[in-house]
């Protein structure tokens, strides 16, 4: 095991997501059959993808649980941490879990496959035809299967488990035969580790061989094709039970490209695995002689109870890497949107309004550039507590020219180098800043722009741009507003700090914008950057740029009013407490201290803090 699993050192933390590219389940013992199911099917990249790409249908029974595991797969693929697994659970709406059906594996992995209605043919059926002969005459039945039940007592490896599985048995007096017309691309065996009887259930730990590659040529009685390759199948996934079987657990190995590294899958923890975990470890049977008990040898604890082989020639097929851009938005959307709703509904409510304002008033409150500079925390300020935010008592009849006027004399500055933009919430519940209040509007009154513009509360909130030169009064058409925040680690303690903003066009690439940054810096050319884009306090996604050359803002789902975060390479070189704190979690303390000033009790459980490019919630 790697040392900094069970590192004492909290300074040196390791993570899953950074070593291996995947994150654990956090979840109760009794579940843990669960949790393993999920991860596999996880892993096989065309099943996440159907999942995510299926709209489900209102009239399924199942759609809860259909869009708590759509849920539970993008918190996996975005979360930094271990995910919770307790939401999907309750959306299967057991009344108890009894464990002894966690036995059971492939009735609940049959379960969540139908939850596809089929969407994903070449992942699901192969065809087997069964014989039984009595003594005047032979029945014969097709059916699809997408897995097999295999005997391990008395069968010393899986070859010979096919062989018994195929050969002729005598069941009540019939001879019963069993052919397989067709396997299934991706073939799920569950060894029958398992015995019960009318007092208890005891678990057969007998050794049983299974190899990393097998040829299924054999044990098929049509063998029409020719192609080798369509019978190679290659081990690309072992469940594991560990403990006896009214408690124990289980945890799982799967290989995700289906070529090079195992890992291993144990609850919370996820790291890299050797073959000899993968096999010798799981085989069964008698262990290695332990010299702490004089050299002897004890039956194995742990043994496999499922593996999952796939067709060597689709493997590029059934695991190709699912990346965030492949999340469609409608996915994106209703993941986000509950995120901050609770929080965000209470705090306007009641928490920012201490007085109740008459029908004939609003409150106007504008955020500037010096409260976004000195802002540290999410969106582009705490508009209700902030006290650098200005804020005016209007009546709704006031025509916009009088509002501009107040706000000029209370900050000082001249009516001709302000510029207006309304501050809006997006359906995600995170402030941005949208529509340009050009001065042909400056007659209307406030009442009627507070309304024009939807504003969900009875306030109207704005932010204001000095704009010195008469040139640049107006960006270019078409123009995206992006707005930068500097991760400072040469303060006391790091922190983030407003950098001001830019207009890029939509069309700007994403590998142009580290350039645009130092150039906006005044720092040296060559400076290299980390780049983090806000989606919302739930969703921090780093932008690389170099493993999406030649793609655009607009393709990366850039709206207008979008912040992006960084931080210079050079700054995490210093070696102190300072350059351990990442971006992520940073914005994570940031977000505890949110809910405890909010009252939210929930925590960060299961909030999906990414690492790669995330389609922006819908604007």
């Amino acid at each position: 095991m790697p040392p900094l699993l069970n590192n004492p050192n909290p300074a040196i933390r390791y993570s899953a997501k950074r070593a291996t590219g995947f994150v654990g389940i956090r979840t109760r013992e009794d579940v843990t059959f669960v949790s393993v199911i999920v991860q596999t099917l996880y892993c096989t990249g065309a099943f996440r993808r159907a999942i995510y790409e299926t709209r489900p249908n209102s009239a399924i029974a199942e759609q809860s649980v259909f869009l708590a595991l759509q849920r539970l797969f993008y918190r996996l693929q975005n979360s930094q941490e271990a995910v919770d697994l307790s939401e999907f659970i309750s959306a299967l709406q057991w009344p108890h879990v009894d464990f002894a059906a966690g036995h059971n594996l492939l009735s609940f992995k049959i379960y969540l496959e139908g939850l596809l209605e089929g969407r994903v043919p070449f992942l699901t059926y192969g065809e087997m035809r069964q014989s039984i002969r009595y003594t005047n005459f032979t029945t014969a039945t097709c059916s699809e299967y997408s897995s097999l039940r295999l005997n391990v007592k008395g069968l010393p490896s899986l070859q010979e488990s096919f062989r018994d599985y195929i050969a002729t048995h005598i069941v009540d007096g019939c001879q019963r035969t069993v052919s397989f017309l067709s396997f299934p691309s991706v073939l799920w065996l569950q060894l029958n580790r398992f015995e019960s009887s009318t007092n208890a259930t005891a678990k057969i730990n007998d050794r049983f061989q299974y190899p990393p590659q097998i040829d299924l040529r054999e044990y098929c009685s049509q063998r029409t094709p020719s192609t080798s390759n369509v019978w190679t199948y290659v081990l690309t996934g072992v469940i594991v039970h560990s403990g006896d079987p009214t408690r124990g657990r289980y945890y799982c190995f799967f290989k995700p490209d289906g070529r090079t590294r195992w890992l291993r899958f144990d609850g919370e923890r996820v790291r890299v695995a050797d073959e000899r975990e993968v096999f010798d470890d799981n085989f069964g049977g008698a262990s290695a002689p332990w010299p702490h008990i004089g050299g002897r040898r004890s039956t194995a604890n742990a043994s496999a109870c499922v593996l999952v082989y796939m067709r060597e020639s689709m493997l590029d097929r059934i695991l190709r890497p699912v990346e965030s851009v492949h999340v469609p938005r409608h996915v994106v959307y209703h993941i986000e949107q509950p995120i901050e709703e609770n929080e965000r509904a209470r705090f306007l409510a009641g928490e920012r309004n201490a007085t109740v304002l008459s029908d004939h008033q609003i409150t106007v409150r504008v955020v500037t550039a010096d409260v976004f500079a000195a802002h540290d925390g999410f969106d582009l300020a705490d508009i209700g507590r902030d006290p650098g935010v200005l804020s005016l008592t209007v009546f709704k009849a006031d025509a916009l020219e009088t509002v501009r006027v107040q706000i000029a004399q209370q900050l000082k500055i001249p009516e001709t180098q302000m510029r207006l933009r309304h501050i809006g919430i997006r359906p995600n519940g995170t402030m941005r800043a949208g529509t340009e209040i050009a001065s042909e509007h400056d007659r209307d009154s406030i009442g009627n722009l507070w309304t024009g513009l939807k504003c969900p509360t009875a306030e109207l909130w704005l932010l204001l741009e000095i704009v010195t030169d008469p040139l640049a009064a107006w960006p270019p058409p078409n123009c995206m507003l992006v707005f930068l925040k500097y991760f400072d680690r040469t303060t006391p303690e790091p922190r983030l700090r407003g950098a001001g903003r830019m207009y890029l066009s939509p069309i700007t690439l994403l590998d142009m914008l580290p350039a645009a940054i130092n150039e906006r810096m005044q720092w040296h050319p060559s400076t290299q950057l980390r780049m983090y884009r806000e989606v919302c306090p739930g969703v921090i996604i780093a932008l690389d740029p170099h493993t999406k050359l030649g793609t655009t803002l607009h393709a990366q789902g850039f709206a207008h009013g979008e912040i992006v975060c960084f931080e210079r390479e050079l700054d995490l070189e210093g070696g102190d407490k300072n350059s351990e704190v990442s971006v992520v979690e940073h914005y994570r303390s940031l977000q505890r201290k949110r809910e405890i000033s909010c009252g939210v009790q929930e925590g960060l459980e299961g909030v999906p803090l990414g690492s790669e490019e995330n389609p922006a919630s819908p604007p």
